[in-house]
């Protein structure tokens, strides 16, 4: 796929108690835009590295477990709110 049709793509990954596999999939979705909602105990050091992927534009923290679709939701309404349309 054109790598201008895949930045114009955001996806959402909900993360929890994840490990190193995590890295595969930003590898694989290195083109594409990435909102990522955290709602586990996730190891700071991989939570950092995470955060240093140039496609992850915005990275939100859940401070009590929520399913996922809540996190979708949030995520969703937070876009809304920030949206310039």
């Amino acid at each position: 796929m054109d790598k201008d049709i895949l930045s114009e793509i955001t996806a959402i990954m909900v993360l929890y108690d994840t490990d190193e596999i995590v890295f595969k999939c930003l590898e694989n979705l290195k083109d594409v835009n990435l909102i990522i909602a955290d709602n586990g105990k996730n190891n700071l050091k991989i939570i950092n590295k995470i955060k240093g992927y140039k496609n992850v534009i915005k990275f939100f923290k859940f401070k009590k477990i929520l399913v996922m679709d809540e996190q979708i939701i949030f995520v969703k309404n937070m876009l809304k709110q920030n949206s310039p349309y």
